[in-house]
């Protein structure tokens, strides 16, 4: 059989959720043939279960048909063949979050959502304003000169 490009290879089996590019090309992080997991034709939503936060148990038991166990999945996770602080999985949780804040915004309500949207930016909006009248006084030395002698001038008349 011939020899097969790494994306030709790297296509016949699962993705894993961490992920190096090399310019175009793709590739896992780590692939180990011994192990059950790196191996599992469900190895990116198996991982994906684990790195959004579920149990060894639980994602084995959720993915029962992978034939994969708690014990496979403990052992991918502890010979890291999985980089937790690779860029594709942080994107895959922030992802994630996006979709638990979607899902929540969709259960308050889009009128709601749009109203502190727009009183959001009506503060926005008057925070701008006095930023610039704070600027332009400031800006205008004659203003606050004024302002200063006036002070001083109702201090003199106190004494």
């Amino acid at each position: 059989m011939p020899d097969l490009h790494e994306t030709d290879k790297a296509s016949l089996r699962s993705r894993s959720v961490s992920e190096v590019r090399f310019g175009s090309r793709v590739f896992d992080t780590a692939y180990r043939r011994s192990c059950k997991t790196c191996t599992s034709p469900a190895r990116f939503e198996l991982e994906k279960s684990v790195v959004l936060g579920a149990g060894f148990a639980e994602t084995a038991r959720e993915f029962a048909d992978s034939g994969v166990t708690a014990r496979n999945l403990s052992e991918h996770f502890g010979n890291r063949h999985v980089d937790l602080e690779s860029d594709s999985v942080a994107e895959l949780r922030l992802e994630h979050a996006a979709e638990i804040r979607r899902q929540h915004l969709g259960l308050i309500g889009g009128s709601l959502y749009d109203q502190a949207a727009a009183v959001s930016a009506e503060a926005v909006d008057a925070m701008a304003t006095t930023l610039a009248d704070l600027a332009s006084v400031i800006e205008d030395g004659t203003v606050l000169e004024a302002g200063f002698q006036t002070g001083l001038e109702t201090d003199e008349r106190d004494v």
